[in-house]
């Protein structure tokens, strides 16, 4: 049996990892290539309709069943990481899941997923020992991204296992009455048919933020993943089904926005919407769901800052920041994308952060560096375009920029010399970059956290408990963490949000509600009973 592991290797990683500029080798590259879903002889063949995945190479196969065949035995003549990283394959293979080309000759998305996850259990063989054997098997050594990756698993496996403890806890309250004569209580019931929509950055864990209480609290699921990223979310429903999950509960559904997500969001059978993804199509999806006046759960982006009073203990926090940036390439929405430093400290701060930045090791999926390329070209030009902006805008680069290196690269980013009303500092870049700003006393540095539209997460470093304290109630964020970066160990921390990034019980001990309705329901009693 596969696990989130195996999948999220993929999704966080893989199609990043396909532009990591390692070489195509090896005979079994080719032959997976000369095999796999480029091209298909389906119904629409002669029709104008070509492939997408057929327009990457060029390549035609012959059949699908020659496909399948010869791409299994490619796979079982031993091919190595090498030989499969390589943005053709990837992309090719991705695209044929959610490609709607093929009707009756090409296997189902299934039945992809199926040969996909042979070739990723093979390619993700981490330094001689299976993924799933150094997830479950207690293997002390993970090193670089692994460690990431294996929060996310954990996270992703966590979320599922606290909502399975509470299902049978959504409880109604009995409420006093005024006359003993009358009863009153509440229930707790179903919405119906949940949407989901989920990003590409950490698929396993949002699936299960969502789809598990979602289904916990006794809805039917259906799930939207990115295109960019379907893979987890379809290896977590096979194992659903696999689990006894009866047919109909839980159902992933890829494809594009306007193919899956707008028709999807806009359907009169659907109850509630749940979206993670940009603020602007968050706010698209609130429009849609007015229609039809229905609840909508929005994740969206963020703008994370790090809070750094003068008495903070700094050989705690300085590697904690850094990482907090350079943790999945800064491709999560409460990345710590901004440094607020007191001004006692402020420049050493800014040195020790940027010499920690420097250090970091880039490189792809199977070298267990310390942070792997960005997901795609279009990404890389995203956050590229942003350090041209802070180039025009003024700022001072004290650490990165791009990377000479082939594939979607950008060395972690620091930038200072810059202003609350600077792009780079108020919009979220998703990637690796960072700004700093100074501060001198708790008021101002309240006032900087609360200058960007979003209001995710605010990490607050300090050994004065009471200033502490007052910052977390000041500043306005859905999370505000003490000492650290981000929650890993409180159970039921809520995933709250607050402005630009959105509304969300997501994880949390109250999940279980978002994906309910409260019914009051109240008894006159018969005198005579």
């Amino acid at each position: 049996m596969k696990t989130f592991l195996d999948w999220s290797a993929y999704d966080t990683y893989g199609i990043g990892d396909a532009y990591s500029g390692i070489p195509a080798t090896g005979g079994n590259y080719a032959k997976a290539v000369a095999v796999c879903m480029h091209s298909r002889d389906c119904q629409n063949t002669g029709k104008g309709v070509m492939c997408p995945s057929y327009r990457i190479t060029g390549d035609r196969a012959h059949s699908t069943e020659a496909r399948v065949a010869a791409f299994k035995a490619a796979l079982n003549d031993g091919a190595d990481a090498t030989a499969f990283a390589d943005p053709r394959l990837d992309e090719a293979m991705d695209l044929c899941v959610s490609c709607k080309a093929c009707k009756k000759e090409c296997p189902s998305a299934v039945d992809m997923t199926l040969i996909k996850t042979e070739y990723l259990a093979q390619r993700h063989q981490i330094k001689g020992v299976p993924a799933r054997t150094r997830l479950f098997g207690g293997v002390p050594e993970w090193t670089g991204r692994h460690r990431g990756l294996l929060r996310f698993a954990i996270r992703a496996r966590n979320s599922s296992k606290l909502l399975t403890k509470l299902a049978d806890k959504l409880l109604g309250a009995t409420l006093p009455a005024r006359s003993e004569d009358r009863f009153g209580y509440t229930l707790r019931q179903p919405l119906g048919v949940c949407a989901q929509i989920i990003a590409w950055n950490v698929p396993a864990v949002l699936m299960m933020a969502d789809a598990a209480p979602a289904i916990a609290a006794g809805n039917a699921v259906v799930l939207k993943p990115s295109e960019n990223a379907p893979m987890s979310p379809l290896g977590i429903a096979a194992l659903a089904k696999e689990a006894g999950l009866p047919d109909g509960v839980l159902n992933v559904l890829p494809g594009f926005g306007d193919e899956v997500g707008v028709p999807l969001t806009s359907h009169p059978g659907v109850s509630h919407i749940s979206f993670v993804g940009s603020t602007a199509t968050g706010r698209a999806i609130m429009r849609s769901a007015a229609a039809n006046l229905i609840p909508v759960k929005l994740e969206l982006g963020g703008k994370s800052p790090n809070v750094v009073f003068a008495d903070a203990d700094l050989e705690l926090a300085i590697p904690v920041i850094a990482e907090s940036i350079t943790d999945n390439a800064g491709q999560n929405c409460y990345a710590g994308s901004r440094l607020l430093v007191e001004d006692a400290i402020y420049d050493e701060v800014v040195e020790r952060v940027a010499a920690q930045l420097k250090a970091v090791r880039s490189g792809p999926w199977h070298e267990d560096l310390d942070m792997g390329p960005l997901i795609n070209k279009q990404q890389y030009e995203r956050v590229t375009g942003y350090l041209d902006i802070a180039a025009g805008e003024g700022a001072r680069l004290v650490a990165g920029g791009p990377q000479e290196q082939h594939g979607h690269y950008v060395a972690p980013t620091l930038y200072d010399q810059v202003s609350p009303d600077m792009r780079i500092v108020r919009e979220e870049v998703f990637g690796p970059v960072m700004t700093a700003e100074r501060f001198s006393g708790v008021s101002q540095a309240v006032e900087l956290v609360n200058a960007t539209p979003y209001g995710l997460l605010a990490a607050v470093w300090t050994n004065d408990l009471s200033r502490a304290l007052r910052v977390s109630r000041e500043v306005v964020s859905g999370q505000v963490t003490v000492n650290e970066f981000a929650n890993a160990f409180v159970i039921g921390f809520p995933f709250n949000l607050a402005k630009d990034s959105g509304f969300s019980k997501g994880g949390g001990y109250e999940s279980l509600k978002e994906f309910t309705r409260e019914k009051a329901v109240s008894v006159a009693l018969r005198a005579d009973a």
